[in-house]
């Protein structure tokens, strides 16, 4: 229902703020190491929370938008922690001008 789908879009958006930290990572290769797994784990949960988000949004006014989000998402974020940092900021400017963060 609607009170699932507001969970979950909460839930996209605190994993789309976790890209102002990739994008400060430590430089080095131990840095690069922890950040690599988190940043593994990060975009794995994105994805699934997407895909869930789209499930449940099935019939309601923003299901085009999480479909779109998902896909985008699917398509992955570049190589670099940088990159990847730079495309969670890009999916999360494209989800609040769609309202489905605020």
């Amino acid at each position: 229902g609607a009170a699932g789908v507001g969970h979950r879009e909460s839930a996209v958006a605190h994993l789309l703020r976790a890209g102002a930290a990739f994008g400060s990572a430590p430089p080095g290769l131990d840095g690069e190491r922890g950040w690599t797994e988190a940043r593994k784990e990060t975009e794995e949960a994105l994805v699934a929370v997407l895909k869930n988000l789209v499930r449940c949004s099935v019939g309601s006014e923003r299901h085009w938008v999480h479909k779109e989000l998902y896909s985008r998402a699917l398509r992955g974020f570049g190589g670099s922690l940088r990159d990847f940092a730079s495309g969670l900021g890009e999916l999360e400017e494209a989800a609040r001008l769609a309202h489905v963060i605020r």
